[in-house]
């Protein structure tokens, strides 16, 4: 059938259509492919029309993409099979000022390409931006938005060169003429706001220093719980609970022994490190009520044993689970995703569980990411370690350092303070509080050697005078008379 000119044809559309449902075919990249699309441009036009796609073709720049064609309004409402992204501000203005470069690489009749280096993106962004007291935090955010962009496909980096990006022309087709002429105009605004910031900023007038953002709302702003998902912790078994807040406030009710302390003390062991934990503290319970064992096993009630009269805690699970806990948070200003994760089994039976910790930089879930890898929990830890975006940790100073430089806080005093954010009832002393729990441990045993040592260090001494020659002292003369005894 192939030897057939049919065939022969079939063979070469197959290759354009698979690239083109994958991605952006470039002429540069693929001069063959893009050949065979100029041929078969009519079938390929046909094929996509059949999934409710059309063709977008720009044989000036060498692109060609499958879009979503609009439905008519006599036409019913298809099921989209290109997803729509929404971007944040970072990543939009970002987008917008590389189209805007473009547009002047072009004017100017130079390369073909437009090659930027890292150094001059970054400058592109600053201004525009409001200033910051930790430029390396600033440059790291741009350096994640340059990721997105270069995820996204509008960028591309050289081979050998990762500092060095090519601005792809496909930009042109997602950032149109009609858009960038009103660019200027919208950068000015921009650039306006960000200068007026940085006057208040440096006059130490920080009032609304929270205005730059950029989420919709105020009320919105920083990192805010999206999804929280719990499998097997405490009463909470056998399959997955999810708490959805969809980043707003959310208030938590129910009888007494429903579950609020048992989510509010899964929410703490995901974010506050495991020596800083008292579980059910909100409550004001002893810190022996509850311990990981029990969340993990599920200890429900405790009854009387068969002999004696010692109560015994009777669980929910045995030693051949395990338990998930995870919060998805999300950046609505700057676009960016955090998921936290934790995951519990038990070594023996008579143990404490082991567990190991996950950071993400894109969403997760327990259904999709923690479940159908076996028996072994080793297996789930290796797919996990494969993923993108996700790091895996044994233990809780890397986790803590990872979710620290994600949130944005600035040392481990702060990280724990969270603690009292979580399951605070009442501030009493203030002075006490803000010492304990705010204030950096500093402690005087250093300063205190230093002070006795330069208080037992001695003087300058005063000059001697010098003796007369021939003038013997008092101590030499006392010494010269006393008698001398010889012994017997």
């Amino acid at each position: 059938m192939l030897e057939t000119p049919q065939g022969q044809e079939q063979l070469a559309l197959s290759p354009v259509l698979i690239t083109l449902f994958k991605g952006v075919l470039y002429q540069d990249q693929s001069p063959e492919l893009w050949r065979a699309l100029l041929e078969l441009q009519a079938r390929v036009r046909d094929h996509a029309g059949v999934f409710n796609l059309e063709l977008m073709l720009d044989e000036a720049e060498g692109f060609a993409y499958l879009r979503q064609r609009p439905a008519a309004d006599d036409e019913p409402d298809l099921p989209r099979l290109v997803p729509r992204r929404q971007l944040g501000y970072a990543v939009s203005l970002l987008l917008a000022l590389l189209r805007k470069k473009l547009a002047e690489h072009d004017a100017g009749g130079g390369e073909a390409r437009l090659i930027l280096s890292r150094e001059q993106i970054v400058d592109l962004v600053q201004v525009f931006t409001p200033a910051a007291s930790n430029e390396a935090r600033l440059v790291d955010r741009i350096d994640a938005d340059i990721n997105k962009v270069v995820e996204l496909g509008f960028l591309r980096r050289l081979r050998g060169q990762q500092d060095q990006f090519e601005v792809r022309r496909i930009l042109k087709a997602f950032v149109d003429a009609q858009w960038l002429s009103d660019l200027d105009q919208r950068l000015a605004e921009y650039r306006g706001a960000a200068g007026r910031w940085r006057r208040k900023t440096a006059g130490r007038d920080m009032s609304d220093a929270g205005q730059f953002d950029f989420a919709e709302s105020d009320a919105r702003a920083g990192f805010r719980l999206q999804r929280f998902e719990l499998y097997n912790w405490g009463t909470f078994d056998k399959r997955v609970w999810v708490l959805d807040p969809r980043g707003e406030n959310s208030l938590v009710t129910g009888d007494i022994g429903s579950g609020k302390s048992t989510l509010v003390d899964a929410l703490t062991t995901l974010l506050v490190p495991a020596n800083r934990i008292t579980y059910n503290k909100a409550a004001g319970a002893d810190s022996r009520e509850r311990t990981l064992r029990s969340y993990v096993l599920g200890h429900y009630k405790s009854e009387r044993a068969d002999t004696g009269f010692a109560a015994k805690a009777v669980p929910l699970r045995d030693h051949n689970s395990y338990s998930v806990i995870l919060g998805h948070f999300y950046n609505e200003g700057y676009d960016r995703h955090v998921t936290l994760a934790q995951v519990f089994w038990f070594r023996d039976t008579q143990g404490q569980p082991a567990r190991f910790y996950i950071v993400a930089d894109r969403p997760l879930s327990i259904m999709a990411d923690f479940s159908a890898f076996g028996h072994d929990i080793k297996d789930l830890r290796k797919r996990l370690r494969a993923g993108r975006d996700v790091e895996v940790f044994d233990s809780i100073p890397p986790y803590g350092a990872a979710l620290r430089r994600r949130f944005g806080i600035g040392n481990e005093q702060a990280h724990q303070l969270i603690n009292q954010t979580v399951s605070q009832k009442s501030v009493g002393n203030q002075t006490e509080f803000v010492r304990g729990h705010m204030l950096e441990p500093v402690s005087g045993r250093g300063p205190y050697r230093a002070a006795h040592r330069a208080f037992r260090r001695p003087g300058p001494r005063a000059p001697r005078r010098a003796r007369k020659p021939g003038r013997r002292s008092r101590r030499s003369i006392r010494s010269s008379r006393m008698p001398r005894i010889t012994p017997s």
